[in-house]
């Protein structure tokens, strides 16, 4: 659910890149002492450690809450007849393992509910996103779910084509300036994912750091700057709960086509020249592929630790082997179900479920990764969607 790329948020990558360096702040003492001076003062030191504490306090409750297992889902039932004859168009991302894991839990619904569909894979450039779009037309779909790769401004005559022709449509991780309500007016009936997901995720990633560090640490947060219009929020929110325990967040920017490849050796030389950084976070587990070997490599897998999001069952491993320190798991394939769901309660005229922003999530850890064959599950998929379907097996 995960890693879209995103080349018109350059100019706003480019800011986060300068907000997220790894900064300090300073101020000049006065040279004029005196009793009041010296107890306000004292007062606010007083009150910022306070704060920072309490940072601490809840991020440890936290990580002790998602370090449980979570509920199973609980979908509201439809009580209208299953849409029949639907011809249902996905648009994914070619390469992108969290992505596709999204969009086939997509498939997998729509074929539970006896739907026709056909899978479109896009390059992740603007030229190939729009021509992947003019391919899924020429398909004449009855309905479409697409992943945002790109803001909807690259997709405007398509887009224009899907209203003048009433296909409904359902975006997945919509792009920051396509979240609702804007998704309404460009067309989509219904987002799955979007900004408060992904700021949840940023968030449950910091207060794994910071609870276990019991305070201010430094930290590596290691991305495609491309891809700020999905994932901005997850760096956004990591960073101001970092920051709030008294740490520092460091940014490391990489191409995504460099995963796997020459990224290690970026994070393992980045790290060498920083020895105060004791962990790095990805802003997801694609990023992080051939890492956790590289740093143990260079002799540093004993004093930083890995987290990120969004795992695959290769993360779950690492951690089950102790090489990464963490993941947090959100509705990846679950956001999937909920996709296909979302277009089932249009087509039949029903009232879209609106879930929590927060959705399902679990952080996973050595004590508790009991699955590494395939990417964690969210508990009640497909069962609760089924059985709101009313086609769960008697």
């Amino acid at each position: 659910m995960n890693l879209r790329l995103v080349c018109a948020a350059l100019g706003i990558a480019g800011c986060l890149g300068v907000a997220g360096c790894s900064s300090s702040s300073s101020s000049s003492a006065s040279n004029t002492s005196s009793p009041s001076s010296g107890t306000a003062q004292s007062g606010a030191t007083a009150s910022m450690s306070s704060s920072k504490s309490a940072v601490v306090s809840a991020a440890e409750a936290a990580v002790s809450q998602y370090e449980a297992p979570q509920p199973p889902l609980s979908i509201p039932p439809i009580t209208k007849p299953i849409p029949k004859g639907v011809r249902l168009a996905i648009l994914t991302c070619a390469n992108v393992p969290s992505c596709q894991a999204e969009t086939n839990g997509t498939a997998a619904a729509a074929k539970a509910l006896g739907w026709t569909v056909q899978q479109y894979q896009s390059p992740l450039t603007p030229q190939g996103y729009q021509s992947t779009w003019a391919s899924m037309l020429q398909g004449n779909p009855t309905a479409i779910v697409y992943s945002s790769l790109f803001p909807n401004t690259n997709i405007a005559s398509d887009l224009a084509e899907v209203k003048a022709r009433r296909i409904p449509m359902v975006s997945i991780s919509p792009y920051t300036t396509d979240a609702p309500p804007a998704a309404a007016a460009q067309g989509a009936w219904a987002t799955v994912a979007g900004p408060p997901m992904y700021a949840g995720d940023g968030k449950l990633m910091a207060d794994v750091i910071v609870a276990d560090a019991k305070g201010a640490a430094n930290t590596l947060w290691v991305w495609d700057p491309t891809f700020s219009g999905i994932h901005g929020p997850v760096y956004n929110a990591f960073q101001q709960e970092i920051e709030a325990a008294g740490g520092t967040v460091s940014v490391l920017q990489i191409s995504i086509a460099n995963v796997g490849q020459t990224v290690p050796s970026q994070v393992v030389s980045y790290l060498q020249q920083h020895p105060d950084i004791k962990y790095v976070a990805f802003g997801v587990s694609d990023f992080d592929a051939g890492v956790a070997p590289a740093l143990e490599g260079a002799g540093l897998a004993e004093k930083v630790k890995i987290v990120s999001r969004a795992p695959e069952a290769s993360n779950l491993l690492a951690v089950k082997d102790g090489q990464e320190f963490a993941e947090v798991a959100d509705e990846n394939i679950a956001g999937g179900w909920r996709a296909a769901d979302d277009m089932l309660r249009v087509l039949s005229g029903e009232p879209v479920y609106q879930i929590d922003p927060s959705g399902w999530r679990q952080i996973f850890v050595k004590s508790n990764v009991t699955e590494t064959t395939e990417a964690p599950p969210t508990p009640g998929v497909p069962q609760s969607f089924l059985k709101a379907w009313n086609l769960a097996s008697s």
